[in-house]
């Protein structure tokens, strides 16, 4: 286990640096290969849920996608792909299949936990993106930001009793999945930014962090720490940046909110600021 585990590793480090994010649901020797299923039957025996992550983004060439029956009339599909392990997510290409994207119309995105997740139910399941059907059809091709640790992501439609969309062919009692390939782009839990050449700080909560930035967006190590940057700051300052500058001239000599500076109490006498936010104030300005 240890040596895969190595093995796939300096795999994906290897295609890092050649073409940034990796794709975590197909890799073209398999090292890493997403678990494909879905919730309906396949318009032709061939065209199978597994066909959506086998590297192939042709739109045009059906063998190569997952195409549901249409003629069953589904009011409610999914598809959905469970990844090796949980990785750091950056963003999703779902290249949809070229001349039917109307089916699409008012499509979800969901990231999961449990392999087991069928969506949209469950509290496992997270929302992502969705489609407004009233923004017209979605296009071939979607890009779509997800900055999330996870281990699976899904695809989920529907149509229920009232649906509306300005999408040209949409129908409003039936839906499909027609994917030719979904590619989840990402890195390691503990890395990120374009290439995935940097590693989360040791100040991030289990050192795990945003994909392209690495702020720590899911908490510091130190509960003490501020902000996104996760820097502790002495009483008497506060977080600015990434670095703490002095606050202060509060009200009976309270001490400033230590992440945004301001004074809850009101400034001391001479003393005024600018609103931050609505109820509290940053004591900046001496008055003459």
């Amino acid at each position: 286990m240890w040596l895969e585990a190595i093995v796939v590793n300096i795999l994906i480090h290897s295609v890092q640096r050649t073409s940034g994010f990796v794709n975590l649901a197909h890799t073209p020797d398999q090292t890493l290969q997403g678990n494909a299923s879905w919730n309906v039957a396949p318009h032709d025996s061939s065209w199978t849920a597994d066909k959506a992550v086998d590297g192939n983004t042709k739109q045009d060439h059906l063998p190569t996608c997952a195409i549901a029956d249409y003629n069953r009339n589904y009011k409610s599909v999914w598809w959905k792909v469970w990844l090796n392990r949980k990785f750091n997510i950056a963003y999703l290409e779902i290249y949809l299949r070229s001349g039917t994207t109307s089916r699409a119309t008012g499509f979800y995105i969901y990231t999961y936990e449990d392999e087991l997740y069928v969506p949209p139910t469950g509290n496992t399941g997270s929302l992502v993106y969705h489609h407004n059907p009233m923004s017209g059809c979605p296009t071939s091709l979607q890009n779509i930001t997800v900055n999330k640790l996870a281990q699976g992501v899904a695809f989920f439609n529907e149509r229920l009793a009232g649906f509306k969309s300005s999408c040209s062919g949409a129908e409003v009692t039936r839906t499909s999945v027609e994917i030719c390939e979904v590619r989840v782009m990402g890195c390691e839990q503990n890395r990120y930014h374009f290439g995935c050449t940097n590693a989360c700080s040791v100040k991030c909560k289990d050192r795990h962090c945003d994909a392209f930035n690495g702020s720590c967006i899911y908490g510091c190590s130190d509960p003490s720490a501020m902000s996104l940057d996760c820097i502790v700051c002495d009483d008497g300052t506060h977080a600015v940046d990434g670095i703490c500058e002095q606050c202060g001239h509060c009200k009976d000599d309270t001490q400033c909110d230590k992440e945004t500076g301001s004074c809850s109490t009101g400034c001391k006498e001479n003393w005024i600021g600018n609103l931050y936010p609505e109820a509290d104030v940053r004591c900046e300005y001496l008055l003459g």
